[in-house]
């Protein structure tokens, strides 16, 4: 990892190998590109790409953090519509306008899965 100070800007540089099927690289490529492009232009959103993991779209990125499957581990099982990456922490959100429970989700330190501010589930000390 490689990181630069340009003036005020502090950015970094890190290379990861991804492997998976022809058709979802493609979609990758694209979703890369709506985020290289916005970054340019300057637009503001959430983006986003549809992933069938436990079908047939399989995706193998060398380079993660390892730390970072903890967390990933626990948001994944809330069985949220939208699963969000954020600076610190992950959070989900159900899109069911008509949902009851539209409880908002996160993790934190440790494996930690909260839900209104509580912990609800811990993963323990399983190794990625």
């Amino acid at each position: 990892m490689n990181t630069t100070i340009t003036g005020s800007i502090n950015t970094e540089t890190k290379t990861f190998k991804i492997k998976t099927t022809p058709k979802l690289m493609r979609r990758l490529e694209r979703f890369f590109a709506l985020l290289d492009f916005n970054s340019k232009a300057g637009h503001s959103n959430l983006f986003g790409m549809p992933l069938d993991c436990d079908g047939s779209e399989k995706i193998e990125i060398d380079g993660l953090d390892k730390r970072l499957f903890y967390e990933v581990d626990c948001i994944g099982g809330v069985g949220c519509h939208l699963e969000v990456a954020n600076d610190d922490c992950y959070s989900c959100y159900f899109l069911d306008k008509d949902r009851n429970d539209r409880i908002f989700y996160q993790t934190g330190p440790a494996a930690n899965l909260y839900k209104r501010n509580e912990v609800i589930k811990t993963i323990p000390g399983f190794k990625y």
